[in-house]
């Protein structure tokens, strides 16, 4: 396919980073974090999925985050502990990386919902493989959405730094 493209274009394919779905799922309404693999700066391997609970919080750090939330008063009279759960919830999100993520456009019928994993440097290439879910229902509509979602929202991390 390369060659056919450089042969008949005078133009070849470049791979798309998709690292910029993890921060754009995290802040976006409309599409839910449903499950991922980290590797912490630590050295350590999580894997997270949400289950079937209601809120899609993912566990450990949905939950974190809740209780400093729900605590945050608290927290302030000990500015030392809020400011120690801040830099781990920092260092655990934001410096750990992602092989894979799964994310949700959820719809009002379960089955009309899209369902995508995103597997980062897919078999150690600079690429992404989306698996898409719910694969029995017929038609690419569903995938064309996700498409034109990524397309949309590429721009949309602002955390990288070019």
């Amino acid at each position: 396919m390369q060659n056919y493209l450089w042969d008949t274009y005078g133009c070849g394919l470049k791979a798309l980073d998709m690292s910029f779905m993890v921060n754009v799922s995290k802040g976006d309404e409309a599409v839910r974090l449903i499950a991922q693999y980290m590797k912490t700066p630590g050295g350590g391997k999580a894997q997270l999925e949400v289950g079937n609970n209601q809120e899609y919080m993912l566990p450990v750090i949905g939950g974190l985050k809740a209780l400093m939330l729900e605590k945050k008063d608290e927290l302030e009279k000990v500015p030392s502990v809020r400011e120690a759960l801040e830099q781990f919830m920092f260092e655990i999100e934001e410096m750990s990386d992602y092989p894979w993520i799964e994310l949700l456009w959820e719809d009002e019928i379960k089955t009309r919902s899209n369902h995508v994993k995103f597997i980062f440097d897919y078999m150690g290439q600079e690429y992404c493989l989306l698996q898409y879910y719910y694969s029995n229902l017929i038609g690419m509509e569903r995938m064309n959405n996700v498409v034109k979602y990524i397309i949309n929202h590429r721009e949309d991390d602002r955390t990288t730094i070019e």
